[in-house]
C-alpha cells in the first residue's frame, strides 16, 4: 500500500481511538524506513502481534508515573501493526505483477467509514481471540475491497490494543493455564522418568524409542505455560514463572 494511504487510514484511527496522531502516523510508515523494510510486510501475523503488544505495555503503566510517554509510545507501534496489516490486505495482482495497480486502485477510493465501524463493533481484547481475529486477514485484488479489509481490522486492532479488558476474567484464565502446566507437566516427567527407569532395567531398544516418542509430550506443558504467559503479559498481570 502506498504511503499517503497508510497514513489516511493511520489518520482516522489517531481521531477514533485518541491515541497521538504525529506517533501513530509516523509509525504507520515507520517499516518502509528502518530496519523492518527487509522483514516480510504481506501476511505477517506474528510482527502485528509483536507490535500491539509493544504497544499495550505502555498503556498498562500509562498514568502509574508523572509525565508518562506511555500513549506516544503506543501510538507509534500502534501504527507499525497498521502498517502491516495495510499491506497485508493489498493484493498484488494476477501472479504478482500488477500490486502497482493495485496500489493505485486503493489510491482512488474514498475511505469507508462503515469499515471503521465495523472494527470497532468487532474488537477482541483478549491475546489468542486477537490473533485468532487478525489470523483472518486475507489479501484482495480488488482495491475497495483492500481498503475496507485494511480500515476495519485497523480499527479493530486499535480498539483490541487501548481497551484494558476483562481483567478478573483474564485472571482466572491464567491461574487455570497455570494449574493445567503444572499437572501436565508432572505427568510428562513422570512418564519419561518411567520410562528411563525401564529402559536403564530392560535395556530393551524399543524403551529407548518410547521415552525418545515420550519426551514430544513436553509441548502440551509448554503450550499451557505459552497461553498463561501471554494472558498475564497482555494484560499486565502478576508473572510469576
Amino acid at each position: 500500500m502506498k504511503w499517503r494511504d497508510h497514513l489516511r487510514i493511520a489518520r482516522a484511527v489517531a481521531r477514533i481511538s485518541g491515541l497521538p496522531e504525529r506517533e501513530l502516523v509516523d509509525g504507520s510508515i515507520a517499516p518502509d524506513r528502518i530496519r523492518a523494510r527487509y522483514e516480510r510486510h504481506h501476511g505477517n501475523l506474528s510482527a502485528i502481534i509483536h507490535q500491539l503488544r509493544l504497544a499495550r505495555k505502555p498503556l498498562l503503566s500509562h498514568g502509574k508515573r508523572k509525565n508518562s510517554t506511555g500513549p506516544s509510545q503506543a501510538a507509534f507501534h500502534v501504527g507499525m501493526a497498521l502498517h502491516y496489516i495495510h499491506d497485508s490486505c493489498t493484493g498484488k495482482g494476477f501472479l504478482g505483477l500488477f500490486h502497482g495497480s493495485v496500489e493505485e486502485g486503493i489510491s482512488s477510493v474514498s475511505l469507508p467509514k462503515d469499515a471503521l465501524q465495523h472494527g470497532l463493533d468487532n474488537f477482541q481484547p483478549h491475546p489468542a481471540k486477537l490473533k485468532k481475529k487478525l489470523g483472518e486477514i486475507q489479501y484482495s485484488n480488488n482495491p475497495e475491497r483492500a481498503l475496507w479489509n485494511a480500515a476495519s481490522f485497523s480499527a479493530l486492532a486499535v480498539k483490541s490494543t487501548i481497551e484494558r479488558g476483562d481483567i478478573s476474567g483474564a485472571n482466572e484464565e491464567a491461574e487455570l493455564m497455570d494449574d493445567k502446566f503444572r499437572k501436565w507437566l508432572l505427568v510428562v516427567t513422570g512418564s519419561n522418568l518411567a520410562l528411563l527407569g525401564a529402559l536403564y532395567i530392560g535395556r530393551r531398544p524399543e524403551y529407548l524409542v518410547l521415552l525418545v516418542l515420550s519426551l514430544l509430550l513436553y509441548w502440551i506443558p509448554l503450550y499451557f505455560r505459552g497461553r498463561r504467559n501471554e494472558l498475564r503479559d497482555w494484560f499486565g498481570l502478576e508473572n510469576r514463572r
